[in-house]
């Protein structure tokens, strides 16, 4: 989560000019983050996005946003951050 093209990514997101599969591509990436269970990391990926305050950014992204897809994504990870 500290890499420097996952920042890069979120700055993306941030970005009103972003096109929705620039958008898609960041978001499926903070899916894959906070779902990942392989190596045992889930509950330590989901409260790095939740400190990294990432909701914030998604809610007032959500609330702009016309895209259904990127909506749907969104969403997504508001459910699993929920779980």
């Amino acid at each position: 989560m500290e890499d420097r093209y996952f920042a890069r990514a979120l700055e993306l997101l941030k970005t009103p000019t972003s096109t929705s599969p620039i958008k898609i591509g960041v978001l499926n990436l903070i899916l894959n983050l906070i779902y990942k269970e392989s190596d045992g990391n889930e509950p330590r990926a989901r409260k790095q996005v939740i400190d990294m305050d990432i909701s914030k950014v998604l809610a007032e992204m959500r609330e702009r946003e016309r895209d259904h897809e990127v909506k749907t994504l969104i969403d997504r990870i508001f459910k699993k951050l929920t779980d």
